[in-house]
Protein backbone atom coordinates (compact mmCIF):
# COMPACT_ATOMS: atom_id res chain seq x y z
CA UNK A 1 0.00 0.00 0.00
CA UNK A 2 1.07 3.58 -0.68
CA UNK A 3 2.57 5.34 2.32
CA UNK A 4 1.74 8.96 1.48
CA UNK A 5 -1.49 8.66 -0.49
CA UNK A 6 -4.73 8.76 1.62
CA UNK A 7 -6.22 5.68 -0.04
CA UNK A 8 -8.78 5.17 2.74
CA UNK A 9 -10.41 8.56 2.11
CA UNK A 10 -12.96 8.76 -0.70
CA UNK A 11 -12.35 12.44 -1.47
CA UNK A 12 -8.79 11.54 -2.41
CA UNK A 13 -9.44 8.31 -4.28
CA UNK A 14 -12.15 10.04 -6.33
CA UNK A 15 -9.77 12.87 -7.20
CA UNK A 16 -6.10 11.82 -6.99
CA UNK A 17 -4.99 15.36 -7.91
CA UNK A 18 -6.02 16.44 -4.41
CA UNK A 19 -2.62 15.31 -3.11
CA UNK A 20 -0.91 17.42 -5.81
CA UNK A 21 -2.94 20.39 -4.63
CA UNK A 22 -1.90 19.78 -1.01
CA UNK A 23 1.77 19.75 -1.99
CA UNK A 24 1.28 23.01 -3.91
CA UNK A 25 -0.55 24.47 -0.92
CA UNK A 26 2.26 23.58 1.47
CA UNK A 27 4.83 25.13 -0.88
CA UNK A 28 2.70 28.29 -1.19
CA UNK A 29 2.28 28.65 2.57
CA UNK A 30 6.01 28.27 3.19
CA UNK A 31 6.85 30.67 0.35
CA UNK A 32 4.55 33.33 1.78
CA UNK A 33 6.20 32.95 5.18
CA UNK A 34 9.67 33.25 3.65
CA UNK A 35 8.61 36.36 1.75
CA UNK A 36 7.27 37.90 4.96
CA UNK A 37 10.55 37.18 6.75
CA UNK A 38 12.60 38.59 3.89
CA UNK A 39 10.63 41.85 3.91
CA UNK A 40 10.61 42.14 7.71
CA UNK A 41 14.39 41.65 7.83
CA UNK A 42 14.82 44.27 5.13
CA UNK A 43 12.73 46.73 7.13
CA UNK A 44 14.16 45.78 10.51
CA UNK A 45 10.76 44.68 11.84
CA UNK A 46 9.98 41.75 14.12
CA UNK A 47 6.41 40.48 14.42
CA UNK A 48 5.09 39.18 17.73
CA UNK A 49 1.79 37.98 16.26
CA UNK A 50 1.26 36.59 12.79
CA UNK A 51 -1.85 35.49 10.91
CA UNK A 52 -1.93 33.17 7.90
CA UNK A 53 -5.13 33.45 5.86
CA UNK A 54 -6.31 32.32 2.44
CA UNK A 55 -6.87 35.02 -0.17
CA UNK A 56 -9.51 33.07 -2.10
CA UNK A 57 -12.19 33.41 0.57
CA UNK A 58 -14.93 35.83 1.58
CA UNK A 59 -14.65 36.85 5.23
CA UNK A 60 -18.11 37.05 6.78
CA UNK A 61 -16.85 38.00 10.25
CA UNK A 62 -13.97 40.16 11.50
CA UNK A 63 -10.81 38.58 12.94
CA UNK A 64 -9.02 40.31 15.80
CA UNK A 65 -5.36 39.31 15.99
CA UNK A 66 -4.86 41.20 19.24
CA UNK A 67 -6.99 38.76 21.20
CA UNK A 68 -5.41 35.74 22.90
CA UNK A 69 -1.87 36.85 22.07
CA UNK A 70 -0.28 33.84 23.72
CA UNK A 71 -2.45 31.24 22.00
CA UNK A 72 -2.52 29.85 18.48
CA UNK A 73 -6.05 30.20 17.13
CA UNK A 74 -7.84 28.34 14.33
CA UNK A 75 -11.41 28.52 13.04
CA UNK A 76 -14.19 26.50 14.64
CA UNK A 77 -15.64 25.03 11.44
CA UNK A 78 -14.35 22.52 8.90
CA UNK A 79 -13.11 20.28 11.69
CA UNK A 80 -11.86 17.15 9.90
CA UNK A 81 -10.72 16.77 12.70
CA UNK A 82 -9.22 20.30 12.80
CA UNK A 83 -9.48 23.33 10.54
CA UNK A 84 -6.45 23.73 8.26
CA UNK A 85 -7.51 26.91 6.46
CA UNK A 86 -6.07 29.56 8.78
CA UNK A 87 -4.14 30.26 11.95
CA UNK A 88 -3.01 33.25 13.94
CA UNK A 89 -0.97 33.56 17.09
CA UNK A 90 2.59 33.92 18.39
CA UNK A 91 5.30 34.19 15.75
CA UNK A 92 7.08 30.97 16.73
CA UNK A 93 3.84 28.94 16.69
CA UNK A 94 2.70 30.12 13.28
CA UNK A 95 6.23 29.59 11.94
CA UNK A 96 5.91 25.86 12.72
CA UNK A 97 2.49 25.75 11.02
CA UNK A 98 3.86 27.48 7.93
CA UNK A 99 7.39 26.12 7.47
CA UNK A 100 7.74 22.70 9.11
CA UNK A 101 5.24 20.60 7.14
CA UNK A 102 7.59 18.83 4.75
CA UNK A 103 10.27 18.15 7.36
CA UNK A 104 7.87 16.93 10.03
CA UNK A 105 5.87 14.86 7.58
CA UNK A 106 8.96 12.84 6.71
CA UNK A 107 10.03 12.52 10.34
CA UNK A 108 6.62 11.77 11.86
CA UNK A 109 4.84 9.77 9.16
CA UNK A 110 4.56 6.84 11.59
CA UNK A 111 2.12 8.87 13.72
CA UNK A 112 -0.38 9.08 10.87
CA UNK A 113 -2.74 6.10 10.47
CA UNK A 114 -2.12 3.93 7.41
CA UNK A 115 -4.27 5.04 4.51
CA UNK A 116 -4.48 8.68 5.66
CA UNK A 117 -1.04 9.81 4.48
CA UNK A 118 -1.13 13.42 3.32
CA UNK A 119 -4.64 14.14 4.55
CA UNK A 120 -4.00 17.74 5.55
CA UNK A 121 -6.24 18.03 8.60
CA UNK A 122 -5.13 14.69 10.05
CA UNK A 123 -1.49 15.65 9.59
CA UNK A 124 -2.00 18.98 11.33
CA UNK A 125 -3.89 17.34 14.18
CA UNK A 126 -1.35 14.56 14.83
CA UNK A 127 1.94 16.24 13.94
CA UNK A 128 1.90 20.03 13.49
CA UNK A 129 -0.37 20.92 16.41
CA UNK A 130 1.59 18.75 18.90
CA UNK A 131 4.80 20.44 17.68
CA UNK A 132 3.22 23.83 18.43
CA UNK A 133 2.04 22.67 21.85
CA UNK A 134 5.57 21.49 22.61
CA UNK A 135 6.57 25.18 22.61
CA UNK A 136 4.11 25.65 25.52
CA UNK A 137 1.67 27.39 23.20
CA UNK A 138 -1.97 26.32 23.62
CA UNK A 139 -4.17 25.99 20.55
CA UNK A 140 -7.79 27.13 20.65
CA UNK A 141 -10.62 27.43 18.14
CA UNK A 142 -12.58 30.62 17.58
CA UNK A 143 -16.20 29.70 16.91
CA UNK A 144 -17.01 33.28 15.83
CA UNK A 145 -14.81 33.14 12.72
CA UNK A 146 -16.58 32.47 9.43
CA UNK A 147 -15.32 32.69 5.87
CA UNK A 148 -16.47 31.08 2.64
CA UNK A 149 -14.32 29.76 -0.18
CA UNK A 150 -14.79 31.67 -3.44
CA UNK A 151 -14.74 29.66 -6.66
CA UNK A 152 -13.54 30.72 -10.11
CA UNK A 153 -17.09 31.73 -11.10
CA UNK A 154 -17.17 34.03 -8.01
CA UNK A 155 -19.73 31.86 -6.24
CA UNK A 156 -19.39 31.32 -2.49
CA UNK A 157 -19.53 27.91 -0.80
CA UNK A 158 -21.61 28.94 2.17
CA UNK A 159 -21.71 25.48 3.74
CA UNK A 160 -18.09 26.12 4.76
CA UNK A 161 -19.10 27.65 8.08
CA UNK A 162 -21.44 24.90 9.21
CA UNK A 163 -20.31 23.90 12.68
CA UNK A 164 -21.51 20.31 12.49
CA UNK A 165 -20.67 17.75 9.85
CA UNK A 166 -23.76 16.69 7.90
CA UNK A 167 -22.41 14.13 5.43
CA UNK A 168 -25.74 12.89 4.13
CA UNK A 169 -27.96 15.93 4.32
CA UNK A 170 -25.47 18.72 3.81
CA UNK A 171 -27.00 22.20 3.94
CA UNK A 172 -30.24 20.87 2.47
CA UNK A 173 -31.21 20.04 6.04
CA UNK A 174 -30.44 23.59 7.17
CA UNK A 175 -32.61 25.91 5.02
CA UNK A 176 -32.94 28.47 7.81
CA UNK A 177 -29.17 28.63 8.25
CA UNK A 178 -28.66 28.98 4.48
CA UNK A 179 -31.13 31.88 4.36
CA UNK A 180 -29.33 33.60 7.25
CA UNK A 181 -25.96 33.33 5.50
CA UNK A 182 -27.45 34.65 2.27
CA UNK A 183 -28.82 37.73 4.06
CA UNK A 184 -25.47 38.28 5.78
CA UNK A 185 -23.53 38.19 2.50
CA UNK A 186 -26.09 40.49 0.81
CA UNK A 187 -25.64 42.97 3.67
CA UNK A 188 -21.84 42.87 3.41
CA UNK A 189 -21.64 43.07 -0.38
CA UNK A 190 -24.66 45.24 -1.11
CA UNK A 191 -25.56 42.79 -3.89
CA UNK A 192 -28.56 40.50 -4.36
CA UNK A 193 -27.66 36.83 -3.96
CA UNK A 194 -29.15 33.62 -5.34
CA UNK A 195 -28.87 30.25 -3.64
CA UNK A 196 -27.79 27.34 -5.85
CA UNK A 197 -27.49 23.73 -4.75
CA UNK A 198 -24.34 22.49 -6.45
CA UNK A 199 -24.63 19.10 -4.80
CA UNK A 200 -25.99 17.53 -1.64
CA UNK A 201 -22.75 18.57 0.04
CA UNK A 202 -22.23 22.05 -1.41
CA UNK A 203 -24.53 25.08 -1.38
CA UNK A 204 -23.40 27.97 -3.56
CA UNK A 205 -24.28 31.62 -3.24
CA UNK A 206 -24.04 33.74 -6.39
CA UNK A 207 -24.11 37.49 -5.75
CA UNK A 208 -24.10 39.95 -8.63
CA UNK A 209 -25.81 43.09 -9.81
CA UNK A 210 -27.95 43.28 -12.96
CA UNK A 211 -25.04 44.54 -15.08
CA UNK A 212 -22.87 41.56 -14.11
CA UNK A 213 -25.63 39.05 -14.80
CA UNK A 214 -26.55 40.54 -18.17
Amino acid sequence: KLLYFPYKLRDYTNNPKTVDNIIKQWHSIESVWNLMEMESNKLGIHYDTVGMFRNDVFFATPIYLGQKRHEAVTAGFGLYPVNDRMIYGPYHAVEIWATQRFRLFEEEISKIPRGHGMHSETFLDLVIFPAIRNTHTPITTNANICFFRVRADLSLWINDCLRARTPRGGTLRNPKWVAQQSKLVEKLTGLPCKIKMRSIQVTQLVCQNKTQSA
